[in-house]
């Protein structure tokens, strides 16, 4: 049996009978559940009722490379063959789901496949108050039912790459292969900077606000190099904390690898008083909603009072 702790990295997993779910096909943007998995005795069976081709599967999943093992097609469908000694198949799939890394063409493929795709739109809208302009200037991408955040180099390298969903389980997947990297790469930075902790509060200020941003993935993930870096290319940052103990945590400790570093800092809580993990994203939701409920009443007042 697959343990349902690795059918957890595949997006809206269902379980369809004895052994055997549906889930979002991660080789297109799947809003019925495309995907059918089923444990065999010699593997995983994957297929997906959409018609994707089995080489875009296996892209998508890393299948092969993160396996260890083997893949075939048998009677139309994927088959993960285990290595000798390795996991069961249900972890092969969960690990292979994580190690999804893109070059330089799928970030540019994923970026523009995000501009025209109007339910991811929607949902960037609606969960986080993103705009395509804005998205389009942060430089994320969509792929599998996620938004990607690309670490890109001055070079054009793709260093490191995460997948976003807001509420998914997990919100975040990354690689296994690659350290994650603070987002946008330290080597592209100029000039002085907003540091956060998480990918999505750094959009959220380049895109929408049009601050430098660079966000650091958490606590256990600050690292001297990096601080070294975006100190020397940045002279001065701005450090925003989380509003509960881990991000105050983070947020002490890069700005004391920053100042260490040679830059100057200035560390701000958003709200001392909160313990719930409130962040930059949810001040500017909070600001929309105002702006949006302030507008309604303008508007209602100059109805009422037409000059």
């Amino acid at each position: 049996m697959i343990p349902m702790s690795a059918l957890e990295r595949l997006e809206r997993v269902r379980q369809a009978g004895p052994g055997r779910w549906l889930a979002a096909c991660p080789a297109h943007d799947d809003d019925v559940c495309s995907l059918s998995v089923r444990a065999v005795a010699d593997g995983l069976l994957v297929h997906c009722f959409a018609g994707c081709e089995y080489r875009s599967i296996v892209a998508a999943l890393q299948l092969e490379a993160a396996a260890g093992g083997t893949v075939e097609v048998r009677h139309g469908a994927i088959v993960i063959h285990p290595a000798a000694g390795q996991r069961q198949a249900g972890e092969l799939a969960g690990s292979a789901r994580r190690a999804s890394v893109l070059d330089a063409e799928g970030v540019a493929k994923a970026r523009a496949r995000l501009a025209r795709n109007p339910l991811a739109l929607a949902l960037a809208w609606r969960a986080k108050g993103w705009t395509r302009g804005g998205l389009a200037a942060a430089g994320v991408g969509w792929q599998a039912g996620r938004f990607v955040f690309a670490s890109v180099t001055d070079t054009g390298a793709v260093a490191s790459a995460v997948r976003y969903r807001p509420g998914g389980r997990p919100k975040m997947l990354g690689s296994m292969r690659e350290r994650r990297m603070p987002w946008p790469h330290p080597s592209t930075l100029s000039g002085p900077v907003v540091l956060v902790e998480g990918e999505p509060d750094a959009a959220t200020l380049i895109g929408q606000l049009g601050l430098p941003a660079v966000a650091v993935p958490g606590a256990g993930a600050c690292r001297e190099d990096d601080a070294a870096v975006i100190a020397e290319r940045c002279g001065r940052v701005l450090v925003v904390a989380d509003c509960d103990g881990p991000g105050r945590a983070c947020a002490e400790r890069m700005a004391g690898l920053l100042e260490r570093a040679g830059a100057g800092v200035a560390v701000l809580d958003l709200d001392p008083w909160r313990w719930d993990g409130w962040d930059v994203s949810d001040a500017y939701l909070a600001a929309l909603v105002a702006m949006f409920f302030t507008a309604m009443s303008y508007g209602r007042m100059a109805a009422a009072f037409p000059v």
